[in-house]
């Protein structure tokens, strides 16, 4: 007989299931790629039918590749298997090449795992006891429901997208069915031969001069050489031609119909999910201790033993309830903070910068980011329930399916995700009656995850300290693989943009790491992310430090200003390269303040970015690799 209150078993996290059909995609999208490449131009086919069976085929199954995409996140097991038999009928058409099943294969291996584990939770959660009766009310049924409801105007949104992408993709392809007949049965297409001038857009497409007309046709298989002369069928009329061995099928718009009927599929499955979960908290639950320890948030069977880790906690409310309840913050306590914080600042602001003490101006510095946390305050139900020790009677209802769970406790409605419970968590050996009936067992090393942010934070703060100068060799070294892999004839600017997500990302990081003020002999450097202010050292009046931030005073033709510094130990970057703490970085200043106030200083006041030169420098390189020759 199984043992009651069974403990969770692991199961992938949700952002874990797009990994298989994204690989399976990712393999079919290159071996689709690599056959088209390698096909010679087929043996001409001088009266093709309008629309072939394979060919409605095929991009059937081109939609569902995309279609499994969609669909992974809410049945990822249905998506990997959908993907799997589309790879089949795209490799029996010779659409890809048969090495390209190898993606859906690990996908559809995944989700048998990602199965497995899935029915491993459903049995667990069948040991959990349930209690006799429901425990909601009438308003906790609202909370529920209004949680699991998707908003009218986005289901509506959604729904019409996908209808619409039906019927476009329909009436496209009916479009081009009537186009392609009337083309072909014209008695003024003709067969004969055109020259290459020019390949467009990746050697998709090519300009031929067909009797002294230039037409584009669209490019199949391994695209041809400039001066190449191949048949064409040509209509002069209607200015219009196509390669005879891969003449233009007219059903690739049913794609987009593919889509919008995924969407409308995928629609459908969220909502049964969701009524599923609306419908699983209706009825009785399992009775259990909602317990908060260090960072984790579980659920604990009366014996004592963890059973589930959550994932989040969102708090529910009745939306029938009182208004005031929902246009009001939740924690009003916050609320006058932030009134009397907003009140406090309007007052500030209206002095000048040079009548205000440190502290004043530390306040104007730290409001906005004091105002955000104000604003994302918690309920103080949900604010003691999460506390370090707290403990909350809760009946949990589970569904077994997706991890979705509703909590009810004594005036409280919370949801959820139950997750694995750590394999490091252990009971006491007293744990009756105590507070913390299980402790963490001591590691003897840090996280993995921990040892990595660690060197990653070590090697920004060594970047930081020379001022980002190693980004620039970064910089250049990915700058010239990107020449080297965008150096082909004729490249063209859909592969440039596609791989310019690569400099945007590290500049990004060259940002990221680079310090906020940079001492020099004559000024004092204040960068931002598209320009940098240089303040002469003659106009300081004077540099202090207060709880732990740097304040430097200037006075610029007559107008008082100041530049604050924090010092935060726990940031990535460093705010002055080679410092770490407040006085660090007030004496480092006060030396160069003294030794350059007399320093003249030259040059603009304002002069572009490290980033945005950078950027500019990038941007030229990509423009270079579509123009050069």
């Amino acid at each position: 007989m199984r043992a009651a209150y069974a403990p969770v078993p692991p199961v992938p996290d949700r952002r874990w299931h797009l990994l298989g059909p994204a690989v399976g995609a990712a393999l079919v999208v290159t071996a689709g790629v690599l056959a088209d490449e390698s096909r010679a131009l087929p043996a001409p086919v001088v009266a093709p039918p309008t629309m072939l069976l394979s060919s409605v085929v095929e991009i059937l199954a081109i939609g569902a590749i995309a279609a499994s995409l969609l669909l992974t996140w809410r049945r990822p097991v249905h998506a990997s298997v959908l993907q799997a038999v589309a790879a089949v009928v795209l490799v029996a058409v010779a659409s890809i090449e048969p090495w390209g099943v190898a993606g859906p294969a690990v996908a559809l291996l995944l989700a048998v795992g990602l199965h497995t584990a899935q029915k491993a939770r459903t049995q667990a959660l069948g040991t959990w006891p349930r209690t006799s009766t429901a425990r909601l009310d009438a308003a906790d049924r609202r909370a529920v429901d209004d949680s699991t409801r998707t908003p009218t105007s986005v289901s509506v949104v959604v729904r019409v997208l996908g209808a619409a992408l039906i019927v476009v993709g329909l009436v496209w392809t009916g479009v081009d069915v009537a186009r392609v007949h009337a083309y072909r049965t014209d008695p003024a297409t003709v067969t004969t031969e055109g020259t290459v001038l020019d390949l467009l857009e990746d050697d998709l497409y090519a300009t031929l001069d067909v009797d002294s007309t230039h037409v584009v046709v669209e490019i199949l298989t391994a695209p041809p050489a400039i001066g190449d002369v191949l048949p064409v069928r040509f209509n002069s009329a209607r200015n219009r031609a196509e390669l005879l061995g891969t003449p233009f099928d007219p059903v690739g718009a049913l794609f987009w119909t593919a889509l919008g009927i995924t969407v409308l599929v995928a629609m459908r499955h969220r909502s049964r999910d969701m009524h599923a979960l609306a419908g699983t908290a209706r009825g009785p639950g399992t009775s259990l201790t909602l317990s908060r320890v260090g960072e984790e948030l579980l659920l604990v069977a009366p014996a004592g033993t963890p059973v589930a880790r959550l994932d989040a906690l969102t708090l529910l409310h009745d939306p029938d309830g009182p208004i005031e309840d929902h246009d009001a913050p939740v924690n009003p306590e916050a609320a006058a903070e932030a009134d009397a914080l907003i009140a406090r600042l309007e007052t500030l602001s209206e002095r000048p910068v040079a009548e205000l003490d440190d502290h004043e101006l530390l306040e104007l510095y730290s409001a906005e980011t004091r105002l955000e946390e104000l604003s994302e305050a918690l309920d103080p139900a949900l604010e003691q329930i999460i506390d370090d020790g707290a403990r909350t009677a809760v009946v949990a209802t589970v569904v077994p399916s997706t991890g979705d769970v509703v909590l009810h406790g004594e005036g409280v409605l919370l949801r959820s995700t139950v997750l694995a419970p750590h394999g490091r968590t252990r009971r006491t050996k007293d744990s009756v009656g105590v507070k913390h009936p299980w402790t963490p067992a001591p590691a003897s090393q840090p996280e993995p995850a921990a040892r990595t942010a660690g060197l990653l934070i070590a090697l920004s703060r060594w970047i930081g300290d020379r001022d980002a100068l190693p980004m620039l060799a970064v910089h250049a070294a990915v700058a010239g693989a990107v020449w080297w892999v965008l150096d082909e004839p004729d490249n063209g600017w859909w592969a440039a943009l596609r791989i310019a997500v690569v400099p945007a990302y590290l500049l990004h990081l060259t940002w990221l790491v680079q310090p906020s003020i940079a001492v020099r002999r004559s000024h004092l450097l204040t960068r931002e992310r598209l320009r940098v202010t240089r303040t002469p050292w003659s106009e300081v009046t004077g540099i202090n430090v207060h709880d732990g931030t740097t304040i430097v005073r200037t006075l610029t033709d007559g107008t008082s200003d100041a530049i604050v510094i924090p010092a935060d130990p726990g940031l990535a970057g460093v705010p002055v390269a080679g410092c770490r703490t407040p006085g660090d970085i007030a004496a480092r200043l006060r030396d160069a303040w003294v030794a350059g106030r007399t320093v003249p200083a030259s040059g603009a006041r304002t002069i572009p970015s490290l980033s945005l030169l950078l950027g500019c420098a990038w941007a030229v390189l990509l423009v270079a690799t579509v123009l050069v020759p």
